[in-house]
């Protein structure tokens, strides 16, 4: 009989080893971070306005997920986490999402158009970011049916690849999450991470006061970047140079990934100055203290303002006031009401003009609906309309980066549109 124990004894251990070893690899493959700890009771209001605690989820497996419709990393992992529900509710696994944007329209809008079927909530009261310490978003935590947080991932993921390891962490038996969590922090792992390499590329050539460039950080990584938590980049400018909103883009090949910061500039002198140094810092999304790479500064001449070159802004404005005096002579002889005409085409190229000089401080996302709803009232095709409202609707809420390339586009279609009013008429 002691035999038999003892045998049974060594079996139980080696199973419990072998579940925590394999619940180890699950957390690692969806870099998320161990955690024990008591989830906190929220009230959160649903998309009808009514109120429910979150605790009425307990006895099933919560994957609890804070976002807002302004976060583009946000907007991008919607459709993953939709599909990530449908594979995983059949095993006791919710997925169940919460807005902390500032109403609760913008949440609804988010809902409706990204047809989403999971439970969205809206932190109406601001408790529950609060209380889940989601200052910065999109975090994901992993609750247990005993409502206590097991893990958190910072940042967004394709979640539709983690419907399995998800399933068999809710299948595991007697968690040892104190084990896990000791093991983790055991080691810091940032700095296993190879650090990424960072370049600052700056406009050449010809380089004039009061014209917009573009500075460009680049990062690259060997391999994947989704181990990394990167923040946005510290640029030093000097007072003479004037910055607008950074955004940034990004590409991988599943050997390679490369992530680009774009910050729109300004030179408001004509002397050399320096972009830089570049500073930026990254961490692992399982934990572990953060890291820093660094740039160094570029300098750059701006060109002084040439005699010739304010005579030849003269002479080109001079040739532009007398056409369109020739043009609104001609005009005026027309009828009455193609002259009320000439005026509402004038008044809206004076406002695609104050647009374009606004267009700095706006930023390039704002700039670019802007152009969009401009172009909209220009337009008379109904077709043609709807593409637009669509591509403004995919800007405002669905995340979509704005390329610079697509808002010289819009530029060239407005200018296109008012150009063909003053020829009709």
């Amino acid at each position: 009989m002691k035999v038999i124990f003892f045998f049974m004894a060594i079996l139980w251990s080696t199973l419990l080893f072998a579940s925590n070893s394999t619940l180890n690899d699950y957390f690692a493959n969806m870099a998320m971070q161990a955690l024990n700890m008591e989830a906190s009771d929220v009230t959160l209001q649903d998309m009808s306005g009514n109120e429910r605690l979150l605790s009425t989820y307990k006895g099933r497996w919560i994957l609890l997920s804070f976002w807002a419709s302004w976060c583009g990393p946000c907007m991008s992992e919607m459709g993953s986490l939709e599909a990530l529900s449908k594979s995983v509710k059949a095993a006791g696994i919710d997925v169940v999402g919460v807005s902390v944007d500032n109403s609760l329209q913008e949440a609804k809008k988010v809902a409706r158009g990204q047809n989403l079927s999971f439970d969205i909530y809206f932190d109406h009261t601001g408790k529950a970011r609060n209380s889940y310490f989601s200052t910065s978003i999109p975090v994901t935590y992993l609750i247990n049916p005993e409502m206590k947080i097991i893990g958190v991932a910072k940042g967004a993921r394709k979640w539709e690849n983690f419907g399995d390891d998800l399933v068999a962490i809710s299948k595991i038996k007697n968690l040892d999450m104190n084990k896990l969590v000791s093991e983790q922090k055991s080691f810091n792992p940032t700095e296993n991470l190879v650090p990424p390499k960072i370049k600052l590329i700056v406009p050449t050539g010809k380089i004039e006061t009061n014209k917009e460039y573009e500075v460009v950080i680049k990062l690259s990584w060997e391999g994947s970047a989704i181990k990394y938590a990167i923040k946005a980049p510290e640029v030093k400018l000097s007072t003479s140079v004037v910055a607008g909103e950074m955004f940034s883009k990004s590409s991988s090949d599943g050997e390679s990934s490369t992530l680009l910061y774009v910050l729109p500039v300004k030179f408001l002198e004509s002397k050399e100055t320096e972009i830089g140094p570049v500073e930026l810092s990254y961490s692992s999304r399982v934990g572990g203290g953060e890291q820093f790479v660094r740039a160094p500064a570029e300098k750059i001449v701006v060109a002084k303002k040439e005699f010739l070159s304010l005579i030849y802004i003269l002479v080109t404005l001079i040739v532009l006031f007398a056409t369109a005096f020739i043009l609104y002579s001609k005009l005026i002889r027309k009828k009455g009401a193609n002259v009320s005409i000439v005026s509402d085409s004038g008044e809206k190229l004076f406002r695609f003009e104050e647009l374009k000089r606004e267009s700095l401080k706006l930023g390039p996302a704002n700039y670019t609906e802007s152009l969009i709803k401009f172009l909209i009232d220009l337009k008379s095709d109904e077709t043609e309309i709807r593409k637009l409202k669509l591509e403004l609707e995919g800007i405002k809420f669905g995340g979509v980066r704005v390329e610079s390339m697509k808002t010289r586009f819009y530029e060239q279609e407005i200018n296109r549109a008012l150009s063909l009013e003053i020829v009709e008429e």
